[in-house]
């Protein structure tokens, strides 16, 4: 027979800290699905408006692409992912900066794992994902969508 002193017993601070694990985990894994949605997106919309306006030149195309994907993915990253309280300037000037930032880091690390390291294109942007993700969802999470 074990003694009640040996059985494992949770306290309120330990159920807590576990539900805020499990709270975190899983906008994280929102947040990869709400990306790859919005990566889908821009990818269909990349191959359908670069070649129907040869006149703008594609990196352009692209640009705008990107711009004009970035409010409704803040506003469904803000639903599902972070429920900030904090007015629409503040939380959408930070997210836009936290993207762009982002993208940079981006090309840095394609450029570091495909261009220096040698690696395969589709490694390399699998690593790039997933890194800038992690990257990306820590940042919104700490300094975006922070109430302070």
């Amino acid at each position: 027979m074990i003694p009640s002193s040996f059985i494992f017993t949770e306290t309120p601070g330990t159920i807590a800290a576990r539900r805020q694990a499990h709270a975190l985990t899983g906008a994280l894994v929102r947040f990869v699905v709400i990306g790859v949605g919005a990566l889908l997106a821009y990818a269909g919309l990349e191959q359908s408006f670069v070649p129907a306006f040869p006149e703008i030149a594609a990196w352009q195309m692209r640009f705008l692409l990107a711009a004009s994907l970035l409010v409704p993915v803040y506003q469904v990253h803000l639903r599902f992912c972070f429920s900030a309280e904090m007015p629409h300037l503040r939380t959408l000037s930070r997210y836009a900066a936290v993207q762009m930032a982002v993208v940079a880091l981006a090309a840095l690390f394609s450029q570091l794992a495909h261009g220096v390291v040698g690696l395969p294109h589709l490694t390399t942007v699998m690593l790039v994902f997933v890194a800038t993700a992690g990257v990306n969802f820590s940042v919104l999470k700490v300094w975006a969508f922070s109430p302070r």
